[in-house]
């Protein structure tokens, strides 16, 4: 969607203005959809439709925001593919799409409903090949990677922390662990969940195993290294892909930092008002999935504004792929667990640590 236009800034200002009343017109419409749906799908729930197409609105607000039209197709697709692992198929998500178009054509006047809807009739159009692709199973995995997928599946706790241990005591970084064993494993769980060959109760639990162990590595590993830096990281509101900054946290921890870590839970008032009674250093906002952009931007400019003094670093898919755009609505975009951390030291202008070797 390479051809798709800018969004001017009225065109979005009556797109958020818009916003309750697309959700009351496309809920219902998807919900009619979904209740007739053909025999190769069972209806989805009301409220499940709900929360697509809250996501989807928030999603939309991102990417007319920051302009990540490239992004739409894929990040349209992990949408439906939560929506398809509790029962819609391609028929009703296909008309869900539709009912967005109508919906924008209906409520906001022209010309900004043509800037609006241009980027999702350019979804339509593909909408076909990008259900074939979402089909296609996740690449296979092999060695470390593999064992620890297996594991997971098993729902073998113990047996999964000790190969992520045992990587440790061979000589692995906490890095390397993480993110070429960890996460691929954990990954390809969730993909095949999204595609409907695992339940959502194999994913649920496949992730609360990676949280146990990082809890078994941070208790393993004796760095005694206590840095004076404290941080407030954050997820957004809402946001459902939070391990990967999870996995960072327990990285800073291990290397000294005092960290309170805020889950999806949170509002943004609420996590302002931790950072007042915290005193960060730095506030670290995660902003995995394009439609939490806007709100990780809002929360920088509140921080900001109440505890100048903090830094404010994101970090996450989302906000690497908007990284051009954010300009200074933030001290730094960070990346990576060693390189993310030295960004961070950098930004406080405290010297450089060496990364621990990860030795259990």
């Amino acid at each position: 969607m390479t051809d798709a236009p800018s969004i001017t800034a009225n065109a979005l200002t009556l797109f958020r203005t818009a916003v309750p009343q697309l959700l009351v017109f496309t809920n219902e419409k998807f919900k009619l959809e979904s209740a007739y749906a053909g025999h190769d799908a069972r209806p989805a729930s009301p409220a499940r439709i709900e929360q697509f197409n809250h996501d989807l609105a928030g999603l939309l607000a991102g990417v007319y925001e920051f302009s990540l039209f490239n992004n739409l197709d894929g990040e349209f697709m992990r949408l439906a593919g939560i929506l398809t692992s509790h029962g819609a198929g391609r028929a009703v998500i296909e008309a869900g799409l539709k009912s967005w178009i109508m919906a924008l054509q209906t409520l906001v006047k022209r010309p900004e409903s043509d800037e609006l809807t241009a980027p999702l009739i350019s979804l339509l159009k593909s909408f076909g090949g990008l259900w074939s692709r979402a089909a296609v199973p996740p690449p296979p995995l092999d060695g470390d990677a593999l064992r620890l997928h297996d594991f997971l599946l098993k729902r073998n706790r113990r047996g999964a922390a000790e190969a992520v241990l045992a990587l440790l005591r061979e000589g692995a970084t906490i890095e390397q662990a993480y993110q070429r064993t960890l996460l691929p494993a954990l990954l390809s769980i969730l993909l095949r969940q999204r595609q409907g060959s695992l339940s959502t109760a194999h994913a649920q639990a496949a992730a609360d195993i990676c949280r146990y162990i990082m809890y078994r590595v941070l208790d393993s590993i004796e760095n005694g290294q206590h840095l004076p830096l404290k941080m407030l990281a954050s997820c957004m509101p809402g946001e459902t892909d939070q391990l990967g900054m999870e996995l960072f946290v327990n990285y800073l921890e291990i290397q000294g930092w005092q960290v309170i870590f805020m889950r999806e839970s949170y509002t943004l008032d609420e996590i302002t008002q931790a950072a007042a009674e915290f005193e960060p250093h730095i506030a670290l906002l995660s902003a995995s999935s394009i439609q939490s952009l806007p709100a990780a931007v809002e929360l920088a400019a509140l921080i900001r504004q109440t505890r100048p003094q903090t830094r404010v670093a994101l970090e996450g898919r989302a906000a690497l792929l908007a990284r051009e755009q954010l300009g200074r609505r933030a001290d730094a975009v960070i990346s990576g667990f060693e390189k993310g951390h030295q960004t961070l030291l950098h930004l406080l202008g405290a010297p450089s640590q060496r990364q621990n070797g990860g030795q259990c």
